[in-house]
């Protein structure tokens, strides 16, 4: 949910959602579109979020 969760890390652009992708797929966590899943978004990008 925040703006540069992942800066810091020596290639912060790319290596923490590697190990979260990796980590999800090994958890077999679903999508965030999917129920109970989670899941990255783009800068900018708007996620919609369905609370029944």
């Amino acid at each position: 949910m925040h703006f540069a969760t992942f800066a810091g890390s020596d290639v912060e652009a790319s290596e923490p959602v590697a190990e979260l992708i990796a980590a999800k797929e090994r958890e077999k966590v679903p999508d965030f579109d999917e129920d109970g899943g989670f899941g990255i978004i783009d800068v900018g990008e708007t996620a919609v979020v369905s609370v029944a």
